[in-house]
């Protein structure tokens, strides 16, 4: 069912729109504590920065009353390289003003939903939207009062913008705990790293001489004894690509404080050097700066595991390689010692700043045995690897977030009632028993038993594209489609189900065990139980058609089709396909399903699952 969707410009939804201006003598007359001023830097998309956060007294806010911040208002970055940053001002700043580079936006919340405003800003289309204005204005990266007060955006009826809003600040809410527990993983490998390193206090510290403040056994080199450095490509702009196999590295791929940004791929085509490449786990830094305050250069990433073979880096950065020390090692020395805040020092240039790896190479250091390295690699790999997990599992939240809003706006995703729900949540213990029993009779009776992992392929395929209620949760497991409860179910103690072997064979498959009687009873037959019936008749017809020895991967290729697509909410081959690339199997050879699975098979899926007419099921679940 589509939503009643009509467009109205900002400033017919809002009650105020407006910036501010900098108190006379500039920032030489912010206070120490006082009325917060606002400026560009303290907005991000989705998110308010405290730090360096200004603060005025209340001579200077008494200027600026007429841009006094409110409860729920939206913050908008209306210049330079910021613009179109937005998020809503959090309480615990109030009382606040905008300086001149901020604008409020302030709905009238009779008419609109302010965090609903604010992810239809956010969106990929809207964000270009503003920053297309931005940079065809009279003024270049600047937005102007009468710019963002003729902006349309889509209103479908309060109460779906509310459910919509809701809905989505749940995924939000999982990437900001997320982001918590990366900064808390991160703080743990900072310290580990100094008290080891930097206070001197690595295991049996102290029973080991030092020699002027040194550990015996410790040395001191120059760098270049150490590591290797690539530099990387120069490219021009025609080999830049909306997508490509080769995603490459650039500025925007490193944070400010360092560490590695995923939204800031490009995607290159064209010749290069095996020099100019960079694998998961390398060491990656910043060698070119745009901004005169010296925030990007001399900081380091380390290049995640994104289920891509390899990457090329831009001419703004160069490949550290370890000779014999560890990685982990040398990437947290960068990181955490303070060195890359000593090589920013000598960077230089008029406009675009510039460090000489030569300065990097030519530093002495003083490193320790390579035994303590390794040792010291071994205690902190487990936390780079969970910030490494976490990142993906944001990047995953992100996608989904952002492919849902438009769908929703639409109708083509109606957002399940509370009644819907309730109704999902009261399937009970022994009625999902009874969906894996009766799947289980029907594989029998077609001469098609399976294991477990085809078990819970059917059971998703039955709910997702044929409606059959079963109360699972979804995972995107190795094999395809999981819930850890069907395991416990199968292993229950009501011998519901038993594991019988094929032939002579150790191949094992699920059959019913000596108390299927109960299960099977007709008196807990159902209407959900009929319409699975149908379901797994209509799949196992299908499954008839493949070939013995194929069926158990095209059944796993049906089942990873649709959950993709119902993941993203989109039909687009190359869209399928990165999900393909984010979904994990336990295979050397094949360590994705993307690895797994050919575009040609993957688009003969798709073919297939247009000619049922289940992209109907899937874009509307």
């Amino acid at each position: 069912m589509k939503n009643n969707v009509k467009y109205y410009r900002l400033a017919e939804i809002s009650t105020k729109i407006g910036s501010g201006s900098t108190p006379k003598g500039g920032q030489d007359n912010y206070k120490e504590s006082g009325i917060s001023l606002i400026r560009s830097l303290n907005v991000h998309d989705f998110n308010f920065k405290k730090e360096n956060l200004a603060f005025i007294d209340e001579q200077q806010a008494q200027k600026l009353k007429n841009v006094i911040v409110q409860k729920n208002d939206i913050l908008l970055n209306i210049t330079g390289a910021s613009v179109g940053r937005c998020c809503i001002v959090p309480k615990e700043v109030l009382p606040a003003r905008v300086n001149q580079h901020v604008s409020i936006i302030r709905v009238d919340e009779k008419k609109a939903n302010p965090e609903y405003v604010l992810y239809i800003l956010n969106s990929s289309s809207y964000k270009q939207g503003l920053l297309n204005l931005a940079e065809t204005g009279a003024t270049r990266e600047a937005l102007t009062k009468n710019d963002i007060s003729n902006y349309y955006i889509p209103l479908p009826e309060i109460g779906i913008q509310n459910e919509i809003a809701n809905l989505l600040s749940n995924y939000d809410q999982l990437i900001e705990n997320n982001k918590k527990r990366i900064i808390i993983l991160e703080q743990m490998a900072e310290q580990i790293y100094k008290e080891w390193f930097v206070r001197m206090r690595f295991p049996n510290y102290q029973n080991t001489k030092f020699i002027k403040g040194i550990p015996e056994g410790w040395e001191a080199n120059k760098l270049e004894k150490y590591i290797d450095v690539y530099r990387g490509k120069s490219y021009s702009s025609s080999q830049l690509k909306d997508w490509s196999e080769l995603p490459l590295i650039n500025l925007k791929n490193i944070r400010r404080d360092g560490g590695f940004r995923r939204d800031g791929f490009k995607f290159f085509e064209g010749k290069y050097s095996k020099t100019n490449l960079a694998y998961s786990g390398d060491i990656v830094m910043a060698v070119t700066d745009m901004t005169q305050s010296r925030d990007l250069v001399g900081r380091v990433a380390l290049v995640p595991n994104i289920n891509v073979s390899k990457f090329i880096i831009s001419m703004d950065l160069i490949r550290l390689v370890p000779k014999k020390y560890p990685y982990l090692f040398f990437y947290s020395l960068f990181r955490y010692s303070g060195i890359g805040h000593y090589f920013k020092q000598f960077a230089n240039g008029a406009n675009v700043l510039h460090l000489n790896p030569a300065v990097v190479l030519n530093q002495t250091i003083i490193l320790p045995n390579i035994e303590l390295a390794k040792e010291f690699e071994k205690l902190i790999s487990p936390l780079i690897s969970e910030i490494d997990n976490l990142y993906t599992q944001i990047n995953n939240l992100t996608k989904t977030r952002d492919l849902l809003l438009p769908r929703l706006i639409s109708g083509q995703l109606q957002i399940k009632s509370k009644e819907e729900q309730r109704i999902k949540g009261s399937i009970t213990p022994f009625k999902q028993k009874q969906i894996i029993a009766y799947i289980i009779k029907k594989q029998h009776e077609k001469k098609m038993p399976s294991g477990e992992m085809v078990l819970a392929k059917n059971i998703y395929l039955a709910e997702i594209l044929y409606g059959v209620n079963t109360g699972f949760n979804w995972q995107n497991w190795h094999y395809g489609t999981y819930d850890g409860a069907i395991r416990k179910m199968l292993l229950g103690k009501d011998q519901f189900f038993v594991k019988e072997k094929i032939g002579n064979t150790s191949f094992e498959v699920l059959a019913l065990g000596e108390n299927k009687a109960k299960i099977l009873d007709k008196k807990y037959y159902t209407p959900n139980i009929e319409n699975l019936e149908k379901a797994m008749d209509e799949l196992l017809e299908i499954y008839s058609h493949y070939p013995t020895k194929e069926r158990s991967r095209k059944i796993e290729l049906l089942n990873t089709t649709c959950k993709a697509i119902a993941d993203i909410q989109s039909l687009d081959l190359d869209a399928i396909r990165n999900a393909f690339k984010e979904w994990k199997t336990e295979k050397a050879d094949f360590p994705t399903k993307w690895h797994k699975f050919t575009k040609e098979e993957t688009e003969e899926c798709i073919q297939f699952i247009l000619s049922k007419n289940w992209d109907k099921k899937l874009l509307t679940n």
